[in-house]
């Protein structure tokens, strides 16, 4: 019984209390809920914002890392649909900035970001398929990286 509680707990936190078991592109689901509260719930001053989301980006791409092996096992599937605490890692990796993103950044940042999980460019689709935790985590902060990168070049370009 208590490994079953156990796993009950694991489960509750790599599908982010269970926005990763929606029937409903379940990724996207929990990138938006992530969104969402980095953008109404961290602080919104400069060095403040940056302190907290990458705080968000390091703890939640830690625990996939260290959820990810125990996710496999207990949903038996290799990097399941249920785990979506990679997706708030990368969300966060996305919005990492030094000055606090506005609603259209964090619009604009959400849809980067998907776009980029989805069509996982060079190397993300190779370090999908490291081993465990580490193939989960991994694509999706290399998608947050280019996302990032896209968000700040928007943010440039569109003042």
């Amino acid at each position: 019984m208590p490994g079953r509680r156990l796993d009950a707990a694991r489960r509750a936190a790599y599908s982010v209390f269970f926005l990763g078991l929606s029937p409903l592109a379940p990724g996207t689901v929990a990138s938006a809920a992530a969104a969402a509260a980095i953008l109404f719930l961290l602080p919104r001053e400069g060095a403040s914002y940056a302190l907290a989301v990458l705080s968000v980006a390091a703890a939640a791409f830690l625990a996939s890392v260290a959820l990810g092996a125990s996710a496999e096992r207990i949903e038996d599937k290799k990097d399941p649909s249920a785990f979506v605490l990679d997706e708030v890692a990368g969300q966060a990796i996305t919005l990492l900035s030094l000055s606090a993103p506005g609603p259209g950044d964090v619009l604009f940042g959400f849809v980067a970001f998907r776009l980029f999980d989805i069509v996982k460019p060079f190397p993300a689709r190779r370090l999908e398929g490291a081993r465990g935790g580490w193939g989960i985590a991994l694509d999706d902060a290399v998608a947050g990286i280019y996302a990032n990168v896209a968000l700040h070049l928007w943010r440039a370009v569109a003042g």
